[in-house]
Order: C-alpha cells, then sequence, then structure tokens
C-alpha cells in the first residue's frame, strides 16, 4: 500500500510542475491510486506461519563439543575419542596405511596440565585437568618413505575421562 501512494508523490515532484499545481495534481493522483489500490486482491504468495514455543520439532537441544581438533598440519585426519569415563588421560595413535607408526622423529608433546609421556609402547598425557589443550608435533615419511615431513596436531579436551586422539597420515 505504501508503495502505491508513493508512486505518484514521486512522479509529481519530479514532474517540473509549480508549487500549486503540483500540490493539486499529486493530491488528484493520490486520491486516484487510492480508489484503484482497493480493488486489488492482495497476492496470493504472501503466507504467515506460526510458531509455537513448545513444539518439539522446532526446539533444537543445544549440543556442546566436548573435544575438538583445533589444527592439523600435513595430517590427513586427525579425530579425538571417548574410551571411557574413568580416569584423565589422553593417548595418541599415529597411524599410516593401516599400521601403527612407532618411529616419530623430534617428537614433542605440550600440554597445559598432567605429565607428557613417551615410549615405544604409549604416547600421550596422564593426569590431565579439564578443559584440557595440548598438541603434538613430530617429523614422519611419506608412504614411500622417501620423504620427511613436519607434522602438528592441537585439540582440545573439555570433558574427564580416557580419551584416544588418532592421527592419520
Amino acid at each position: 500500500m505504501k508503495q502505491v501512494l508513493l508512486m505518484p508523490l514521486l512522479l509529481c515532484a519530479f514532474s517540473g510542475a509549480g508549487a500549486l499545481e503540483s500540490a493539486v495534481t499529486c493530491k488528484a493522483q493520490v486520491d486516484m491510486f487510492s480508489a484503484f489500490s482497493s480493488q486489488i486482491a492482495p497476492q496470493d504468495t504472501v503466507k504467515v506461519s506460526y510458531v509455537r514455543e513448545d513444539d518439539p520439532k522446532t526446539k533444537k537441544k543445544a549440543r556442546v563439543k566436548t573435544t575438538r581438533v583445533n589444527f592439523k598440519r600435513d595430517v590427513q585426519r586427525a579425530a579425538l575419542s571417548k574410551q571411557s569415563t574413568e580416569g584423565n588421560q589422553v593417548d595418541i595413535i599415529v597411524m599410516q596405511s593401516g599400521q601403527i607408526v612407532r618411529n616419530l622423529e623430534d617428537l614433542q608433546l605440550v600440554g597445559n596440565s598432567g605429565n607428557q609421556l613417551s615410549n615405544n609402547r604409549f604416547i600421550g598425557f596422564e593426569n590431565i585437568s579439564v578443559p584440557f589443550e595440548g598438541s603434538i608435533r613430530f617429523k614422519a615419511t611419506n608412504k614411500l618413505g622417501t620423504v620427511s615431513y613436519d607434522r602438528e596436531v592441537r585439540f582440545t579436551v573439555m570433558e574427564e575421562g580416557k580419551w584416544v586422539l588418532r592421527i592419520d597420515l
């Protein structure tokens, strides 16, 4: 409705008519358009919908992510999974072509709490406190064993338990 009334006013304003003449002409045009617009039926495509607040379809639960991998470099995939609710540790497994890689060069484990452990059987963090932010940096060769790449993964754990960080090269 506002658009219908605005058009004649703009036409009158830019028509170049005098002040008195344009006021009379504009008044006549506005009356003509308002009479014409009352005969126009409302559009069929306008749809007003109301959403009930208690409708279970529209309610979505806010999921809080308890873990996430924040950064990865020269790594195909890195994923955190929870193994159990008991204990406060992060176990790190590095996989290449379906096999566990044990010969990681220049291994660096950094965490904001807990103890870093790395030996032939276990790589990871023990006695962590949440929220825990950790990172692992190491050098590992490509699948052919010809080139060594610097690789890095940073992660965050927001829930207590035993976590496994699986890194696929």
